[in-house]
């Protein structure tokens, strides 16, 4: 079993989707990259991985910067960025939970620029095709 958002569930991801069939999208142009970031009960970035879109598809955890005082920071090349809490993007894989709701009750954050999303539909999809299949080999604990 994989762990989720563990690296190694990260490239299981990875793998699956470099083997999916994907169409283009319509009027999608260039790359976008989906900054999906999961944080622990302190408010801390815990894990995450980046969904970049465009002429492959592919999950990766993102290089992260040394600001020059031996800090960490995150590079700035996220289109969106969807930030929640560990538990909630389990409650939300498993089904417990709905996306939406959890956008309006405020458990879900999603910054950058999101009107981009909608020409992406079409991949995002066959992404979720191919999130369910390694759901079942997924460790939610």
């Amino acid at each position: 079993m994989l762990r989720f958002a563990s690296p190694e569930w990260i490239a299981a991801l990875d793998e699956a989707l470099r083997v999916a069939p994907v169409e283009p999208a319509t009027g999608a142009a260039g790359e976008l990259r989906v900054r999906y970031r999961f944080t622990a009960a302190d408010g801390a970035v815990a894990s995450g991985y980046d969904l970049v879109l465009g002429p492959a598809v592919r999950a990766m955890v993102p290089a992260a910067l040394d600001d020059g005082d031996g800090a960490s920071v995150e590079p700035d090349d996220a289109t969106v960025t969807i930030t929640q809490s560990l538990a909630t993007a389990q409650q939300v894989a498993l089904g417990a939970v709905a996306a939406q709701q959890a956008l309006l009750a405020g458990e879900v954050r999603v910054a950058g620029r999101v009107l981009d999303l909608p020409a992406w539909r079409p991949v995002l999809e066959a992404v979720d095709a191919q999130l369910g299949a390694l759901r079942a080999r997924t460790c939610w604990d």
